[in-house]
C-alpha cells in the first residue's frame, strides 16, 4: 500500500516486482527490482544469518513462529525504497508486516498470502537492522498466534499499544541495539500528558508514526515484564484475549491498578539511588542515558500557592505529573475538578522537604552570524546544591522519519557545561549562566519546537530535572526578549 487513504480501496496499492536476492533456512529475500542496486551482498548477509541464528530460533523456542502460509518453509523479506515515501511520500519506516498478509483467505492486492515482513532498502548492516528484523518478525508471530487461539475470527490482531509494546520488549530480549526505542521512550518523558497508552489502532487513530504513543506503550510494558518475570511476554502473545483484558488475565491485577503503580514508578524510578526499595524498572533507568539520549524521567509542572490554576486537557490513559511547591505558611490545600466520566486518578507522592528545585531558563541568541546558539540560565531556589551531569536538546514532537536531517539531538556533559557555565556544581540557592551553546539543527523550521533538560544529583544523591521549551520562530518575530521559552 503505497498510497494513503483507504485500506480497502485497491486503488492505494501497487503491484512491485521483485528478484530473490538471498534465502537461508528459514528466510528468503527479494528485492525490488527498481533497488537491485541499492542492497548490497553484506546487508543481505546481516539478515539471514540474524534471522537463522537469532530471531528465529529465539522465536520458536520462546512465543511460536509465524504462520508459514505459503507452505515454502521459508519466511520472505521484501525489500524496497517505497518504505521510504509511503503515503505519498508523507511517511517513512523502517520496515513493517502486514496481517492481511499472513490470511490465505483474503485476496491481492489487499493480502500476499505469504508470511512476511517489508523493509526498507535505506537499513545498513548492523545492530540496528537486526532490531527492526527482530521488531517486525515479533508482529507476524503475535498475528500468528492470535489466529491459532481464534480460527473463527479473520484478522484477530492484537490491539496496537500492546502489539507495538510486544515487539518493542522482544528487541530488548536480543539486545541488538536499542536505537528503535529510544528516540520514542524521550519523547514521550517530555510530554506524557500528551500521548494516551491505550491506543487500539494507531493507523486509524492517526497516530501511525507517533513516537511518544510506542514511546510510552514500551515504558508501561517494560515495567510489567520487570515486575511479573520472564513469563508475561509469551503469556500474552500467545493469550486469545487482546488489550487490557489480556493484560489483566495474564498479570491477574486489575488494569486501573497497574496504570497507577506504573505512572508513579515512572517518576520514583531511579530518583534516588541510594533508596532501599524495590527498583520500579529493573531493565531501564528513566532518569539515565538510552542509547545515546539523555532521560530525565517524565517531565512534570510546578505549581505554586496562589498561581492560578493549571489547566490541562488529557487524552484517556495519559498522565499528568505536577509537583506541588510548599507554601510558607505550612500546609496546601489542593482542589482537582475533572469531569466524572474521566474516572480520574490522583495519587500524592510526598517528597523530600530538602529535595533540590532547579529552573532552566533558555533564550536563543541572535548571533551576529546567525548560526543556531542560545544562552542557558540554570538555578536552584531550595537551598540544596546539585552537581550537573547533562544538558540535552531534541525536537519536542519528533518528525515521522527518524533518520531526516531535522530529527537531531545532542548536548551537553558535565565537562561540557563547565566549559560552557564556568562550573558543572550550582550552588545551593545559587545560579549559573552560559556562553552562548552552539545548537546546529535545532532551530531549523522543519524540526518544529525544541525541548531543552538540565539533569543533575543534588548534594543527597537524588537526580533532578528541569525542562524548557523553545520556540523555532526567528528571534527577530518574537516580542520581548528573542527567543524566550517557557520553562518549569
Amino acid at each position: 500500500m503505497v498510497r494513503e487513504g483507504d485500506v480497502a480501496s485497491s486503488s492505494n496499492y501497487l503491484a512491485v516486482k521483485g528478484t530473490l536476492r538471498a534465502f537461508g533456512q528459514r528466510v528468503q529475500i527479494y528485492v525490488d527490482d527498481n533497488d537491485l542496486a541499492e542492497v548490497g551482498r553484506e546487508v543481505l548477509s546481516d539478515i539471514v544469518s540474524t534471522f537463522d541464528n537469532q530471531v528465529f530460533p529465539l522465536s520458536a523456542r520462546t512465543f511460536g513462529q509465524a504462520r508459514d502460509i505459503d507452505g515454502d518453509g521459508r519466511f520472505t523479506v521484501f525489500m524496497s525504497t517505497w518504505l521510504t515515501r509511503l503515503a505519498g511520500g508523507r511517511h517513512a519506516v523502517d520496515g513493517f508486516v502486514r496481517n492481511a498478509d499472513l490470511d490465505a483467505t483474503i485476496a491481492s492486492p489487499f493480502s500476499n498470502q505469504c508470511d512476511m515482513m517489508y523493509l526498507s532498502t535505506s537499513l545498513k548492516s548492523g545492530g540496528h537492522l537486526r532490531t527492526v528484523l527482530a521488531h517486525e518478525y515479533t508482529h507476524a508471530v503475535t498475528f500468528s498466534a492470535k489466529m491459532r487461539a481464534n480460527p473463527a475470527l479473520p484478522l484477530s490482531d492484537e490491539e496496537g499499544w500492546l502489539d507495538e509494546a510486544l515487539a518493542h520488549l522482544v528487541e530488548d530480549l536480543h539486545g541488538f541495539s536499542r536505537t528503535n526505542i529510544n528516540y520514542r521512550v524521550s519523547a514521550f518523558l517530555s510530554r506524557p500528558e500528551c500521548y494516551r497508552l491505550v491506543v487500539k489502532d494507531y493507523y486509524t487513530a492517526d497516530l501511525f508514526r507517533s513516537h511518544g504513543n510506542r514511546g510510552g506503550a514500551y515504558l508501561f510494558l517494560r515495567w510489567c515484564a520487570d515486575k511479573f518475570g520472564p513469563a508475561l511476554l509469551p503469556a500474552l502473545i500467545q493469550s486469545p484475549r487482546h488489550g487490557i483484558a489480556n493484560l489483566e488475565a495474564a498479570t491477574g491485577i486489575p488494569f486501573a491498578d497497574l496504570y497507577r503503580a506504573w505512572s508513579v514508578s515512572l517518576f520514583t524510578s531511579g530518583f534516588d539511588p541510594s533508596s532501599m526499595n524495590e527498583p520500579a524498572f529493573r531493565s531501564l533507568d528513566v532518569r539515565g542515558t538510552l542509547e545515546g539520549w539523555v532521560l530525565a524521567g517524565p517531565r512534570a509542572a510546578s505549581v505554586r500557592p496562589g498561581d492560578p490554576a493549571l489547566e490541562w486537557y488529557s487524552a484517556g490513559t495519559a498522565s499528568r505529573f505536577v509537583i506541588v511547591e510548599p507554601a510558607s505558611a505550612g500546609a496546601v490545600e489542593i482542589t482537582i475538578n475533572a469531569p466524572p466520566e474521566a474516572e480520574l486518578q490522583v495519587t500524592v507522592v510526598p517528597l523530600p522537604d530538602d529535595l533540590a528545585r532547579i529552573d532552566l531558563n533558555i533564550r536563543r541568541d541572535p548571533g551576529a552570524d546567525r548560526k543556531p546558539a542560545f544562552w542557558a540560565e540554570i538555578r536552584e531556589r531550595n537551598g540544596t546544591s546539585v552537581s550537573l551531569t547533562a544538558l540535552a536538546w531534541e525536537p519536542m514532537v519528533p518528525g515521522p522519519n527518524p533518520h531526516a536531517a531535522a530529527f537531531r539531538h545532542a548536548g551537553l556533559d558535565s565537562l561540557g557545561i563547565a566549559a560552557s557555565f564556568g562550573a558543572s556544581e550550582l550552588p545551593a540557592l545559587g545560579r549559573l549562566r552560559s556562553k552562548p551553546i552552539a545548537a546546529e539543527g535545532a532551530f531549523e523550521p522543519e524540526s518544529g519546537p525544541f525541548v531543552v533538560k538540565a539533569v543533575g544529583t543534588d548534594s543527597h544523591g537524588r537526580r533532578v530535572s528541569a525542562w524548557a521549551e523553545v520556540s523555532t520562530i526567528e528571534a527577530s518575530s518574537l516580542p520581548g526578549q528573542p527567543g524566550i521559552s517557557n520553562s518549569n
